[in-house]
């Protein structure tokens, strides 16, 4: 009912009107739930759990964390990380297109999602690169400056979204190469940018804000157990981020190309 009252909300031809985004964006989640989850877990969840188990190990076999070894080893998980993450991201967005498009389009193999895992795994790399250098220079040791550090990252990727988000879906629906889906994507969003800024604060600043105070709540009982929470949260908040992302992209592609509502109303009927 409320999703019917705000389908006129998209009616506006040159300029996205986002009011329905939210709420649209966790329908398609509900519609989607069952596979979203298992990805999640499989691809965002799991492969943390491994690397704290596999990076805790290494650190107390190598005696610090300062030691070469364990740097490096921390670098590689960390870029493993995102490329398990970027690759879930894909298959989540997939599953979320064939929905948009009520079903009939029939399932693509694997590798159809590679070129869009790769613009995830750019992006990732550009906005977490104060975290990175910081790998190699030494982690934070203190709360002030862990925090500062999630907020610096969080600073660059929303620069990122607010011009190129939607490049995964482009590099995936489109099927262009990274380089092509990232300034197709910054075609997309030209005129619309500042529009988008307020959804992007949305999803961005929860998943921030929420990582921030599970972390600062699961250290009140021990670091492990924070950690462990922080890993749950980030594959929590991937999902309904992810189906604003195709929803963003479907009526990007609606201004700029013509495209028609039905992929984006059909599915809430």
């Amino acid at each position: 009912m409320v999703l019917a009252m705000v389908a006129a909300d998209f009616a506006t031809v040159g300029r996205i009107e986002l009011g329905a985004i939210i709420p649209r964006s966790f329908h398609l989640v509900r519609l989607e739930w069952r596979r979203l989850a298992i990805l999640a877990v499989l691809f965002l969840w799991a492969p943390y759990e491994l690397y704290a188990f596999a990076y805790g190990y290494l650190v107390q076999s190598q005696g610090g964390l300062q030691t070469g070894p364990v740097k490096l080893a921390h670098i590689a998980g960390y870029l493993s990380l995102i490329t398990s993450y970027n690759l879930g991201i894909c298959l989540s967005l997939e599953a979320l297109f064939r929905r948009l498009d009520g079903g009939e389009r029939p399932a693509r193999p694997l590798f159809f999602a590679l070129p869009a895992m790769l613009v995830g795994v750019v992006l990732q790399v550009l906005g977490n690169a104060p975290t990175l250098a910081a790998m190699f220079t030494g982690p934070p040791t203190d709360w002030a400056s862990y925090i500062g550090l999630i907020l610096t990252n969080s600073l660059i990727l929303f620069g990122l979204n607010l011009v190129v988000g939607s490049a995964m879906p482009v590099a995936l629906e489109e099927r262009k190469n990274p380089a092509r889906a990232l300034l197709r994507a910054a075609t997309l969003s030209s005129g619309n940018r500042w529009r988008l800024a307020p959804v992007i604060l949305v999803y961005q600043g929860a998943f921030v804000v929420g990582y921030i105070v599970l972390l600062i709540a699961g250290a009140a009982l021990a670091r492990s157990f924070a950690s462990h929470l922080g890993y749950v949260w980030i594959a929590l908040a991937s999902i309904p981020s992810t189906a604003a992302s195709a929803l963003i992209y479907r009526e990007l592609r609606r201004i700029r190309d013509g495209l028609t509502d039905v992929e984006l109303s059909g599915v809430f009927d």
